[in-house]
């Protein structure tokens, strides 16, 4: 089995799995997601989630996509304290 890299979602294979696992996980819940701009975030992704203030980070293994996080600063400009937007 190979190992797990963890990177940020910079390319356009990066944000398309990122949009798939983000898809998936609404899919997976109960939650409505329109009140959060969910498909507008996830139409202009990485959208904040860029360094220095964000990351997009993924898990893969090979070429498949496991699973995502979505880091975002909660100070702007500060750099050192984020939260987790999505996961």
């Amino acid at each position: 089995m190979s190992e797990i890299a963890i990177r940020q979602a910079d390319d356009s294979a990066g944000i398309e799995a990122a949009r798939r696992l983000f898809r998936a996980y609404q899919a997976a819940t109960d939650v409505e997601a329109c009140f959060q701009s969910f498909e507008a975030e996830l139409d202009g992704l990485p959208g904040g989630y860029v360094p220095p203030e964000g990351r997009l980070l993924i898990a893969w293994r090979g070429g498949e996509a496991l699973g995502i996080v979505a880091l975002k600063s909660v100070e702007p400009g500060e750099s050192g304290t984020c939260e987790i937007k999505r996961l």
